[in-house]
């Protein structure tokens, strides 16, 4: 007899599941609850701490995936869940990696899948299983990994396709999620690891300074006391989804979306319990990369070149405009809108560069291709007072 309440869980790579959503996952299967698991690679690229096991690398006989199915039905096991499957079979997508590694650009790579195809795949485990609720990452993948935010368009693309009886019959009976959570952690949890890092990052810097006293400050105490603050960057890019604290004594949280026709969703935030949603990983390697509906950052070779050559182009054509057009006399006064234009544009140009790709040395490119035209062009003007009067100049 299929159980009154069932549950599908989406994620990227083995061990996502139980990183995040371990408790959750024991919990229901507990009380009785039909929960599935849909994992969308074999997690390839995963970093190795046993040296026993640091032949299977990716980069050596690349078996760490088919390790990795053994290790996800024992933990599965421990958990009690005897649903699990693989989207579109096991291997049928490969683990892409971090943000802007070689991976990135494997063949079956599930960073560049075919997301209808994907999305198919989905479906029919949506229909089969007909969950009330599926729990997957929010829109950036909780931190960035591509795999991450895959699996979110994966899921809410395959949420969306399952409820509609027009697409692909062949796939199941149309079947409606009523409710979808996204993993996501609140401020308290992550402002409690940031303090724990600096707490040690100030430990480690007091007894590195003992064993090596520093010859220029006297007894060979640091001027701030012996005790250093590692410096927190926040990473380009987009942030985490990050929701405000609610009152549950700084607990991960599961964070409801509201979907189309459903009840009971809004806006509320359930308690998900210790070890249920975690958004670090280890040798992070930053956020942004391909862009996510829109985003402007982008990371890929192709995309920075494209905006490398606007960048070049429109400061280009700009200092064109600067020399030959904008320098003009009214009544004998000259109207400096050359000078007002070329200060605007080197000014904007930078920015709207870094922001748009994301690299500094494109946005170093306007000022400096500004300059190289403006004097070149110059050059070559018809008159020699830098002020274009109208017209072309006349034979005497």
């Amino acid at each position: 007899m299929t159980p009154s309440r069932r549950m599908l869980l989406v994620h990227a790579h083995p061990d996502d599941e139980t990183i995040n959503n371990g408790a959750t996952m024991a919990r229901y299967v507990a009380e009785g609850a039909q929960v599935t698991l849909l994992t969308c690679t074999l997690g390839e690229e995963g970093e190795i701490l046993v040296p026993e096991l640091a032949q299977l690398a990716a980069d050596q006989a690349d078996q760490l995936g088919g390790y990795r199915i053994w290790e996800l039905r024992a933990a599965m096991d421990a958990l009690g869940v005897t649903d699990i499957r693989f989207l579109g079979g096991p291997g049928r997508y490969r683990d892409s990696g971090m943000m802007g590694v070689p991976a990135n650009t494997h063949p079956r790579a599930f960073w560049n899948a075919d997301l209808d195809e994907a999305v198919a795949h989905a479906v029919a485990v949506v229909r089969e299983a007909r969950p009330q609720v599926v729990v997957t990452y929010d829109e950036n993948g909780g931190y960035g990994h591509p795999d991450h935010i895959q699996a979110h368009r994966v899921a809410m693309g395959a949420v969306a396709a399952a409820a509609d009886p027009a697409y692909r019959p062949d796939l199941g009976q149309a079947w409606a999620v009523a409710k979808v959570y996204w993993c996501c952690v609140p401020r308290s949890v992550l402002q409690q690891g940031i303090d724990a890092m600096a707490a040690f990052g100030d430990e480690a810097s007091s007894r590195s300074h003992q064993r090596r006293r520093h010859p220029l400050r006297g007894a060979g105490r640091p001027r701030d006391g012996g005790r250093r603050r590692p410096v927190l960057r926040r990473p380009q890019g987009r942030g985490h989804a990050v929701p405000p604290d609610p009152d549950l004594g700084g607990r991960p949280l599961l964070r409801p979306v509201q979907q189309p026709g459903s009840r009971g969703a809004g806006r509320r935030v359930l308690p998900a319990g210790p070890g249920r949603a975690r958004t670090g990983r280890a040798r992070y390697r930053g956020l942004g990369g391909r862009p996510v509906r829109g985003s402007p950052r982008m990371t890929t070779v192709v995309e920075r070149l494209g905006w490398a050559a606007a960048a070049v182009v429109v400061p280009a054509w700009l200092a064109l405009v600067e020399v030959f057009w904008l320098p003009l006399r009214v009544g004998g006064l000259l109207v400096p809108l050359s000078i007002a234009a070329a200060v605007l544009g080197n000014l904007l140009l930078p920015a709207a560069a870094l922001h748009l790709s994301g690299s500094r040395l494109v946005a170093l490119l306007p000022p400096a291709v500004w300059l190289v035209v403006a004097i070149g062009a110059m050059n070559r003007r018809p008159e020699g007072d830098l002020v274009m009067t109208g017209g072309a100049p006349k034979a005497r």
